[in-house]
């Protein structure tokens, strides 16, 4: 605008004047000569042509920069389709054909790292482990400071195969650098848990809390499989002080459940405590007859066996077509050696509902008495139904391998208690 209005005052000025301008120009002999309005014209053209050389000029020298540039920008495209290209197979099951596509685009992606990783996974799962191994080292090579999520996925691959120690090992390495990582502590805790590690995972539950990695329900659950372990490892060790020590560091909330409750009841039993916790049992069973606490109770050696006697004979005239506890009375008036109340009781207990254990009870009544047909008889009976029960699980976990030790944990034989073990014996 500014050489607008300058061109429109000059030429108003001298168009007022009469005088179309004159312009010379020197340089040393030599003069040139001209009207104001065809230097003007001369001077705009020579501007526009030096002007057009030097875009041009700097045209030719970007030249091979924008070349560069765009086959840059063509690889990194394919490398991008490459990527889509093999998620979608890897989704679909094409794990060989995805990993051939990743591992040729990777070098010449924007994001190794994901191509790596990937092709990785897609190698393990096709049973591929040294294809595995090599592209998690290429992905470290190629993207140097991912160690953590090179270090997750591998624990994440070693824990599907099974690899539980490898797993541990690499996870507690990537805890020395971050040991509240969210991802790192929940594989860590599902490492410990693939190898009852209950004391492990009891330590990491400060961690699990402060991460918030677990609901509050599978909390619980957790706390229970925990809790619950190390109480079974303290019973089987007949460690009453590291099971007082333990009950008495479990937090209120997770003592109160019942099924805790059961672990503590039997680790006690297992450490010779039976007495200990007699009336806690009787509080329960008050409530609620269940069959494992009846048999927990059965197992109690009490201060007072016939106060005992007395309150579990109480209950079996209240509730007399319960085999369980009518099995219970059994086992008690046997080992107190009243053989004929035994006897009256077990083989009520039958009726109702036969057992291994009763049948072994009953067998040694009658060889007590002599009667060693009836004896043997009875022993056959018992051993069967031990073995069809082991047979029945064992065909159910070969059909299905799925199947879990809760969901054939009715098909095993009843454990067999120290009175039980001299009978069969």
């Amino acid at each position: 605008m500014f050489l607008v209005v300058a061109v429109y005052y000059g030429w108003e000025t001298l168009f007022e004047n009469g005088d179309p301008g004159y312009v010379i120009l020197g340089i040393g002999r030599w003069s040139l000569e001209s009207t104001l309005a065809f230097f003007t014209v001369v001077l705009w053209f020579s501007f526009t042509v030096l002007y057009l050389l030097v875009r041009w000029l700097g045209w030719f020298i970007r030249l091979p920069k924008k070349i560069k540039s765009k086959g840059q920008d063509v690889t990194l495209n394919r490398s991008k389709e490459a990527l889509v290209s093999g998620l979608v197979d890897y989704a679909e099951g094409n794990w060989e054909r995805s990993e051939t596509i990743l591992i040729k685009h990777a070098p010449s992606s924007a994001a190794p790292l994901v191509y790596y990783l990937t092709a990785a996974r897609a190698a393990h799962l096709r049973g591929a482990a040294d294809s595995r191994d090599s592209y998690l080292n290429m992905a470290a090579e190629q993207s140097p400071g991912s160690e953590f999520a090179i270090g997750i996925t591998k624990a994440e691959l070693d824990l599907s195969q099974g690899r539980f120690v490898e797993a541990q090992e690499g996870l507690l390495h990537l805890q020395t650098t971050d040991p509240s990582h969210p991802a790192v502590t929940k594989l860590l805790y599902q490492a410990y848990l693939k190898q009852n590690d209950w004391q492990s995972i009891a330590e990491l539950f400060p961690i699990l809390d402060k991460s918030k990695i677990l609901l509050k329900t599978e909390r619980k659950i957790l706390a229970i499989k925990v809790y619950g372990g190390l109480l079974k490892q303290h019973g089987e060790k007949a460690s009453l002080v590291d099971v007082d020590r333990l009950w008495a560091e479990i937090p209120d909330d997770i003592k109160a459940l019942k099924d805790l409750v059961f672990c503590y009841f039997t680790a006690m039993i297992q450490c010779g405590a039976g007495a200990k916790i007699e009336k806690q049992i009787v509080e329960y069973l008050l409530v609620d007859k269940e069959d494992a606490l009846l048999e927990l109770y059965g197992e109690i050696v009490s201060d007072d066996v016939a106060r005992q006697i007395q309150v579990i004979e109480q209950w079996a005239q209240l509730y007399p077509r319960n085999p369980v506890l009518l099995r219970t009375v059994g086992k008690l008036f046997y080992v107190t050696e009243n053989w004929q109340q035994a006897q009256v009781f077990l083989n009520r207990s039958i009726e109702l509902k036969p057992a291994a254990s009763a049948y072994h009870m009953l067998a040694e009544i009658m060889k007590m008495k002599g009667n060693y047909e009836k004896a043997s008889e009875l022993y056959k009976q018992g051993l069967v139904m031990e073995s069809g029960q082991i047979v029945k699980a064992i065909d159910m976990t070969q059909l299905d391998p799925a199947v879990s030790s809760e969901d054939t944990a009715d098909l095993v034989p009843e454990p067999v208690s120290g009175s039980d073990k001299t009978v069969i014996s």
